[in-house]
């Protein structure tokens, strides 16, 4: 819009911004940018414009429209960090792969976890690349081997190195660890899981599971 008289309000507005006031004294023009809005998970702009920033007060995050998408680009990244106390014994057979129930959430940012399985599933919306790291602590026993393993299923359609991971460290110390960079799509699954071969069974006297997004790649839904 072009203002007819330069000593009345105008705006003229854009996809991007907004030219406010009428330049009169105690009325100058403003520039009034879109480029970033304070809005909520559930208040975000109904058509926004490539390359808008908002900040969400509700999940601490700061999000820019790609023009399909809204990509987490700073702030809070979805998180889980999952525990089994020192108290909480479990057994693991010899030789047999046992999935370890995490009954503790101390971090489940966006529903990863659900009651107190061995269980982690990527939500719809928050594919992308994770930095993922386990621990298992043994009883001491026997000889062998002790792991911690992480597996990965129904993350199909993303690069071949991470549709099927097993990560584990081998050990004959009681307290054995993992760490990995994985690229995750919605809906895979990442369990944890004991292994050992000590001869016999052994306690799991405690355990740990946390996850950290590095990267949101929200087109791996």
């Amino acid at each position: 819009m072009i203002c007819t008289d330069p000593m009345s309000d105008c705006g003229i507005v854009s996809d991007s911004l907004t030219i406010t006031g009428s330049g009169a004294p105690g009325n100058p023009y403003r520039l009034e940018t879109n480029a970033f809005s304070v809005v909520t998970s559930v208040t975000r702009p109904a058509s926004p414009f490539v390359g808008q920033f908002i900040w969400e007060t509700d999940t601490q995050r700061q999000l820019v429209w790609t023009g399909a998408d809204w990509l987490i680009v700073a702030g809070a990244f979805p998180a889980w960090n999952l525990v089994r106390a020192h108290s909480e014994m479990t057994s693991c057979p010899n030789t047999t792969t046992t999935a370890v129930p995490l009954p503790s959430e101390i971090e489940d940012s966006d529903g990863f976890h659900t009651g107190t399985t061995a269980v982690v599933t990527i939500p719809a919306g928050y594919g992308g690349d994770y930095q993922v790291s386990a621990s298992i602590t043994y009883a001491d026993g026997g000889s062998g081997h002790r792991q911690t393993v992480i597996t990965v299923a129904g993350n199909a359609t993303t690069p071949l190195e991470h549709t099927s991971v097993a990560s584990y460290v081998v050990s004959t110390n009681a307290n054995t660890n993992v760490s990995k960079r994985v690229r995750l799509e919605a809906g895979a699954t990442l369990t944890l899981n004991a292994y050992q071969s000590s001869g016999s069974a052994l306690n799991i006297a405690g355990a740990w599971f946390t996850g950290t997004m590095v990267r949101h790649l929200p087109t791996l839904t």
